[in-house]
């Protein structure tokens, strides 16, 4: 009888030490549930980013190719113009104009504009 109540006993902390151990392995599968359902979640915000950059990218290289094409055209308006200036002081020929900084119109604007 005394060997029976000791196996029990014995029997008995086994089942509560297994117990114990399903329960911690029980909270470590919740909390690495936790933790998946966090990334995705991150993992969703991240995709929203990077959907918002790329359409950013698209406008902004839109942008750019109509600054470009405006700059070509506004260009084109200076050289115009500056043959315009050029006629109109009366030299005949067209004049260059330097484009670069620092540079002065070679003829055709009075001096007061140059």
């Amino acid at each position: 009888m005394e060997e029976a109540t000791s196996l029990a006993e014995r029997s008995g902390a086994a089942l509560a030490a297994i117990v114990s151990v399903v329960e911690a392995a029980g909270d470590q599968v919740r909390a690495i549930a936790t933790a998946a359902e966090q990334q995705s979640a991150t993992a969703e915000e991240i995709n929203r980013a990077v959907d918002a950059i790329s359409r950013i990218a698209a406008q902004t290289a839109t942008a750019m190719a109509q600054s470009a094409q405006a700059v070509g055209d506004l260009a084109g308006q200076a050289q115009d113009l500056t043959g315009l200036v050029a006629d109109i002081g009366g030299s005949g020929d067209r004049a260059a104009i330097a484009l670069g900084p620092g540079r002065p119109l070679e003829k055709g604007l009075p001096p007061a504009y140059q």
